[in-house]
């Protein structure tokens, strides 16, 4: 299944960009967030710099939450 994005982004630039945004905002990278849906944030068009900010918010890592946030 293609899906077509607005920001014609395939995957795995989604997923290279959402990296990119993490390591910039914590010095993190998307893997550190172990239960973030990034597919799904991915199949739903959001831009990488809200995917981020929803795998934080919805992680269960308060810690990673209190890091970025503060």
């Amino acid at each position: 299944m293609t899906i077509e994005r607005e920001d014609g982004l395939d995957y795995e630039q989604f997923e290279r960009e959402c990296n990119r945004v993490l390591t910039n905002m914590a010095g993190l990278g998307i893997h550190d967030i172990a239960d973030a849906t990034w597919r799904d944030y991915y199949n739903d068009g959001l831009p990488p710099r809200n995917a981020v900010d929803c795998a934080i918010m919805d992680s269960t890592d308060d810690e990673l939450r209190e890091l970025i946030h503060g």
